[in-house]
């Protein structure tokens, strides 16, 4: 939340369960297939220790592009055009 933003919290945990639920269909599948091929679980374990170097990686990228802000979050001016602040206010008044 505080590195994407409280508005893209449920759409982050949306794709993240998506991605586990797809993991958890695919993956056993996957995997009883690279050992009928392979006689072995090296292949698989191999594979899913790439899939998870490459997403460190994605996510260090992520981080080092954003600078110090989150992602999606709006900088907005202390006042907006036109208007007047708080002494400006008193002093037409």
């Amino acid at each position: 939340m505080d590195y994407f933003g409280g508005r893209n919290v449920s759409g982050i945990i949306g794709i993240l369960c998506a991605s586990v639920a797809f993991g958890t269909l695919v993956g056993p599948s996957d995997a009883g297939f690279a050992f009928d091929l392979s006689h072995g679980y090296t292949v698989p374990i191999l594979a899913s220790a790439a899939a998870n170097f490459v997403a460190a990686v994605i996510v260090a990228a992520t981080k080092a592009g954003a600078g110090n802000r989150a992602i999606g979050q709006t900088v907005f001016p202390a006042e907006p055009a036109g208007t007047l602040s708080g002494a400006e206010t008193a002093a037409v008044e």
